[in-house]
């Protein structure tokens, strides 16, 4: 693909609440693709979020319950409007991190720059809470406090893209054509802290759901009750392997099954989110 140099690339997130991980989502991706370039739609959080200098923020009202369908709908209306601007947009979650492989590329705009395919997908990897030690300090350098992970089919998201996309409800899967990108690796910190994992999912309990969204499955992973996602990530914990992830990516796992065993994350990537 012959884009001018540089590429034009833009971030945006939706987030409600996120007052812990979208200071660490404004930081990583200013890195990423440059301040001037970050969108952030608020969905009603209350207190708003505070537009920073070079920072575009949209205030969403607030709807009368959450609707996975209309979240879809809207992040994707802002991807192609984006498209417009931008030679590539990253639509990601505030809790997630890209970082493209530090030992082959200097920089995003490098890897995209040579990048054959229109859109990503990123290898999605879980950070898990090992309950050892002491909780996460936000405010240092994540995975330095938190160095092991799993790969998970469904933070293998589409997340990259130079052409207008259409996701599914969840934005795990598109009705683009998407390359599988072991040199795109996408950090989800849902799972880091165990007490964080639990405060968000209290509130996302509480925010209603549409009906038919319940009946269809949709948008389930957020009533998830406490018991439960302790279970889990006593489940993922106790599947420790040696080595690293990048051992299980060498295998050429299907993206839409990926998942590994409980690996290090490849040192390259320690020093970078």
């Amino acid at each position: 693909m012959n884009f001018p140099s540089p590429l034009r690339i833009a971030a945006i997130t939706k987030c409600y609440k996120e007052t812990t991980m979208l200071p660490i989502w404004i930081r990583h991706y200013a890195r990423l693709v440059g301040k001037d370039n970050l969108f952030i739609l608020d969905d009603g959080s209350d207190p708003p979020v505070k537009a920073e200098q070079y920072i575009y923020v949209e205030h969403i009202p607030r709807r009368k319950y959450l609707d996975e369908q209309d979240s879809v709908n809207i992040m994707s209306e802002w991807q192609h409007k984006l498209l417009k601007l931008y030679d590539w947009v990253l639509c990601i979650d505030t809790d997630e991190f890209i970082i493209p492989r530090p030992s082959r590329w200097t920089s995003l705009h490098e890897y995209l720059a040579q990048c054959s395919a229109k859109t990503c997908r990123c290898v999605g990897v879980e950070i898990i809470d090992p309950l050892i030690g002491k909780p996460v300090d936000w405010s240092r350098p994540i995975l330095k406090q938190r160095s092991k992970g799993t790969i998970k089919s469904w933070s293998c998201k589409p997340s990259v893209s130079s052409v207008p996309t259409r996701w599914e409800p969840g934005f795990h899967r598109c009705q683009n054509e998407t390359l599988f990108a072991h040199d795109l690796w996408l950090f989800h910190l849902k799972y880091a802290d165990q007490n964080h994992l639990l405060e968000r999912s209290k509130l996302r309990r509480r925010i209603p759901r549409n009906p038919e969204d319940i009946k269809n499955g949709l948008g389930t992973s957020h009533l998830i009750s406490d018991n439960v996602l302790i279970k889990f990530l006593k489940s993922q914990r106790s599947k420790i392997g040696t080595g690293t992830l990048d051992d299980y990516l060498i295998t050429n796992p299907d993206p839409d099954n990926a998942d590994s065993l409980y690996l290090d994350i490849p040192h390259e990537f320690i020093d970078f989110l």
